[in-house]
């Protein structure tokens, strides 16, 4: 049984005859017979019959009559939704991302959802802390702080990521590859450093610091990025497969990724009033579709 079966049948029943139908739903005489009795066939048995006044139902056709029509109310409606649904998307996306965070998981997000809703506009903001106190229309929010804020949002894991030590081959065969923290001294350090950290050295995984004093610091991700790949020195950085992927001319090495580095999540939040409108399932529905994509799995709520 299809929705255009039931549309033929119901159609020929309001106009009173195949060529009245036919000609209201644009089809050929012959399309709307065909129609008519392949429902008739999967339904067992005859629901149409030509009478005095026309063509009328039989029996069972009356019976089925108002099942059909419902049937096909509730298509109509399902159809009229999703229009609704991309019209709704056709406005704007405000998004909220951390000052310094790389720009690649934007990108992405931002390229994504042009593929998919490209009536949707996206705007992108930057924020220190994006999470606290955000403005009442931001539909979806990027955080990678190192404390989760409260339940005033739904949050989705993107990636893991670690922000450890890199640096480029060309680097360390000139200046020597460092096998103890200790070791640092001496070489061109740079830091990535988005939060308002207090102290100037750098992370042990095992706690504390260990003394050694950058000679750049930038809350740019990508400038540290780039200055490492470019050789300038041995940089404190996230990095990720996500990373990878989107940088894949990106040739660094990891420098004691055993003793100096921290794990972070860089995670999407929506605020729980949006959770449930077309740009907030939109957004997660952006989310799900990298997660498999990049990373190779089905995501889950936090």
């Amino acid at each position: 049984m299809e929705i255009s079966q039931l549309r033929a049948f119901v159609a020929v029943i309001e106009r009173g005859s195949f060529a009245a139908a036919a000609a209201t739903l644009r089809i050929s005489q012959a399309t709307l017979r065909a129609r008519v009795t392949a429902l008739e066939g999967s339904l067992g048995g005859k629901l149409l019959i030509r009478g005095h006044r026309g063509t009328e139902p039989t029996e069972r056709g009356q019976h089925f009559l108002e099942s059909a029509r419902a049937l096909l109310h509730e298509a109509d409606a399902l159809v009229d939704s999703a229009q609704r649904w991309e019209d709704e998307l056709a406005g704007e996306l405000r998004v909220l991302v951390p000052v310094g965070l790389p720009p690649g998981p934007g990108a992405l997000l931002v390229s994504e959802m042009h593929r998919l809703f490209p009536k949707l506009r996206v705007r992108i903001d930057f924020s220190q802390s994006p999470a606290d106190a955000p403005p009442a229309d931001v539909d979806l929010i990027l955080h990678n702080g190192p404390d989760l804020p409260g339940a005033a949002y739904r949050t989705f894991t993107m990636t893991r990521f670690t922000v450890g030590l890199q640096a480029s081959p060309s680097y360390l065969e000139a200046r020597g590859r460092p096998e103890t923290p200790e070791a640092l001294v001496g070489h061109t350090l740079l830091a990535w450093r988005l939060w308002d950290e207090v102290s100037d050295g750098l992370p042990l995984r095992g706690g504390g610091f260990v003394d050694v004093q950058p000679a750049f610091v930038s809350n740019h991700g990508q400038l540290i990025q780039t200055l490492a790949n470019a050789g300038h020195g041995i940089a404190l950085m996230p990095h990720s497969a996500l990373v990878q992927t989107i940088f894949p001319d990106m040739e660094l090495e990891p420098v004691l990724p055993d003793q100096i580095g921290f794990e972070v999540a860089l995670r999407m939040l929506i605020p729980e009033a949006k959770a449930g409108t077309p740009r907030g399932r939109a957004a997660i529905r952006v989310h799900r579709e990298l997660t498999q994509r990049f990373l190779g799995r089905v995501p889950e709520p936090d």
